[in-house]
């Protein structure tokens, strides 16, 4: 069994290991959400003047002739971003149709086609702050039904404030090691073509038997006991039949 199986949860039929390359970059992602949210922090200033001086980390580029730290951060960027949606204050600084704000919508974006209203249009200019609401007549103008839901769902405050990104996967909005490696996880299984029958594997680890019964059963429902034919695709002078009847050893 490859290490990448071995390092899935056990409730996907693995030993639930720690995979490195993922807790790495999820380190590194604790790293880039600090430089996001401590923007005037000595090394983010330095940073900003030197890769991304026009932008936010989560829009900068590797650039060119880039430092092994920048090349490292650039790695987990793209994982802190999908998970980055913004927290509407007074939205002048989030744009409707490229920015992510809305919760349990897909990437946190609309939808919806960009029509009538500027492509770099803000968030404000939805908000009716005589009645702290939404503009009614311009979301049905301009939205598909699920958004205008959506949207008429997010809390405006009762006073304008900055607009603050957060961490959407989690409520604290925070972004933490162990989301983010949860996060880098569900990319890789996205990623993953298998043609598998669906194993009930948590039931199998809560059964009361002995650790080494659910070992075994586990080893054979991943298909992976030391019988002939799998000894043979490993060992070239291993034989496929059983030493005893002669049958294929399955």
């Amino acid at each position: 069994m490859s290490w990448e199986k071995l390092c899935r949860p056990k409730y996907e039929g693995g030993m639930g290991f720690r995979d490195f390359q993922g807790f790495n970059i999820a380190l590194l992602g604790r790293q880039v959400w600090n430089l996001l949210k401590k923007p005037d922090s000595l090394v983010a200033r330095v940073l900003k003047a030197r890769y991304h001086p026009h932008c936010d980390i989560l829009e900068a580029t590797v650039g060119s002739n880039p430092s092994y730290i920048w090349r490292s951060l650039m790695q987990a960027q793209s994982l802190v971003k999908e998970g980055t949606s913004w927290r509407v204050g007074n939205g002048e600084s989030i744009r409707i149709w490229w920015d992510r704000r809305i919760p349990e919508a897909r990437d946190f974006k609309v939808q919806s086609q960009a029509t009538g209203l500027g492509i770099t249009e803000k968030v404000s200019s939805l908000i009716d702050w005589e009645t702290r609401s939404w503009k009614s007549n311009t979301l049905q103008t301009h939205f598909q039904p699920n958004d205008r839901a959506r949207i008429e769902q997010i809390p405006i405050p009762s006073q304008p404030k900055p607009d603050i990104q957060i961490w959407g996967r989690d409520k604290t909005g925070k972004y933490s090691v162990r989301y983010g490696y949860k996060e880098w996880r569900k990319r890789q299984v996205s990623n993953q073509v298998e043609n598998y029958v669906p194993v009930e594997w948590k039931k199998l680890w809560m059964l009361e038997l002995p650790p080494k019964v659910r070992l075994f059963v586990w080893r054979w429902g991943s298909n992976i006991l030391p019988t002939g034919v799998n000894l043979s695709h490993t060992i070239k002078e291993a034989h496929d039949e059983c030493p005893f009847c002669g049958l294929l050893e399955t």
